[in-house]
């Protein structure tokens, strides 16, 4: 009686072992089976970055598509807007478009540094009184070129403006027109503005914004 008893546990105790080994093999099988996914690969979002110490405010971004020069330039024309610093607000602009904005939407009645201060009053507004940038998070990006992206309607702009068809060709380089959120801290309360829309270009050189 022992012994079928001691047969019976060995029979079930191979039974066991050989379930086990099945198991494992068909885990290794799959996880062999699974492709890799490239860094190149993976959509914006999937390597973001959050900086809090190199620049005035906290800035959120994938760093696998936006360069350190892009971002400074980004983080200045936000802080120019909080400062009400003229200066490096149009330097960070691009002037034919800023000159646009003021001579059609704004019917001259203002001029560049208007609309800074127009926009500080606005980020007043939204944080129920004066207000500090607490972050800023670039959420996604386009920078398709093809006929009919927003990239292209901005060149065929900026080459009308310059009088010149070949201008964006010429003056105009790593383009990108981006989505972001701001997040705003004011006396009380914060207030976070979303899916908000910019372009950013390198004008001869330099990296400028178009608001």
């Amino acid at each position: 009686m022992k012994l079928f008893r001691l047969v019976s546990i060995m029979i079930c105790f191979v039974m066991l072992l050989v379930s086990f080994t099945g198991c494992e093999n068909k885990k290794e099988s799959q996880s062999v089976s699974q492709p890799e996914v490239k860094m190149e690969d993976l959509p914006y979002g999937a390597t973001m970055q959050t900086d809090e110490t190199n620049y005035p405010f906290t800035i959120s971004y994938d760093k696998r598509f936006f360069e350190p020069e892009e971002i400074k330039a980004i983080t200045d024309y936000f802080y120019s807007i909080e400062t009400k610093d003229e200066e490096v607000y149009k330097n960070r602009t691009v002037s034919s478009y800023m000159d646009y904005i003021v001579e059609q939407m704004y019917q001259n009645l203002i001029g560049i540094d208007g609309i800074m201060i127009q926009q500080n009053d606005e980020y007043n507004k939204a944080a129920g009184g004066e207000f500090t940038i607490a972050e800023v998070e670039i959420s996604d990006y386009d920078d398709a070129t093809e006929e009919g992206s927003d990239l292209y309607n901005l060149y065929e702009m900026l080459n009308v403006l310059n009088n010149d068809e070949k201008y964006t060709d010429e003056h105009i380089t790593n383009s990108k027109y981006f989505k972001y959120n701001i997040t705003l801290q004011g006396p009380e309360r914060k207030a976070t503005q979303s899916d908000r829309t910019m372009f950013i270009v390198c004008e001869d050189g330099t990296y400028k914004v178009c608001p």
